[in-house]
């Protein structure tokens, strides 16, 4: 019952009647990773609490759940789903980095910095066939620039 509701609800996000197959896919698929990843956001808090206890290790999981719980809920009710793309993009790539810089580097953390590749891979991906032509220049200036700052944070961390 609550897995046909949640489908229902991801197949009607931020939907419009003169949207495409593709671009309806494409709404549904952002919906239901967002949701994934605030679900696991969650579990990966509770695990960097039982870690290290109440601080800002375990609060970094916590504000990616928030931003993009936010952004979802704004997609919603504008009927938008670019902000919860963007909002995914940017935190996928900067809270790992936030919280590997927190734990004390790659060593201690278990080179968690790596996930932060997902966010400049993700936008190369959301260039594509799926996205209107309108959107492809500004998307594709942005995947650069979460490709310059993925180099960056790592090398900050030393890591190149």
């Amino acid at each position: 019952m609550a897995f046909a509701s949640l489908n229902r609800t991801a197949r009607r996000f931020a939907s419009r009647p003169s949207d495409s197959d593709d671009l309806a896919f494409q709404k549904f698929l952002i919906f239901v990773v967002a949701v994934a990843c605030c679900g696991y956001g969650l579990v990966w808090s509770a695990m960097y609490w039982a870690i290290f206890g109440l601080g800002l290790v375990m609060a970094w999981p916590l504000g990616f759940v928030g931003v993009v719980g936010s952004s979802l809920a704004y997609g919603v009710w504008r009927r938008d789903h670019w902000p919860l793309v963007y909002a995914q993009l940017f935190c996928i790539t900067w809270i790992s980095a936030l919280v590997q810089w927190s734990i004390g580097g790659a060593a201690q953390s278990g080179l968690v910095i790596a996930w932060s590749f997902l966010g400049p891979a993700a936008t190369a991906v959301l260039v594509g066939p799926h996205c209107p032509l309108e959107d492809r220049g500004e998307i594709a200036v942005r995947g650069k620039g979460m490709m310059r700052t993925y180099f960056l944070a790592l090398s900050e961390q030393g890591q190149i």
